[in-house]
């Protein structure tokens, strides 16, 4: 799996593929809840989804 800074992934995605790999990275569902007592509070839940192929 191959995420993070914009340009060093494209790099890696290349350089794996270049050697007949396969670069895959991951996709999330985020499901956000608040909360109003007085005050926010806010709750994110990230949900892996699926891999998908650079």
């Amino acid at each position: 799996m191959v995420q993070g800074d914009f340009g060093a992934t494209c790099a890696i995605a290349s350089f794996v593929n270049s050697l007949k790999g396969v670069a895959v990275y991951a996709t999330t569902k985020r499901n956000v809840m608040e909360e109003r007592d007085g005050k926010i509070i806010k709750t994110s839940i990230f949900e892996h989804v699926r891999f998908r192929k650079f």
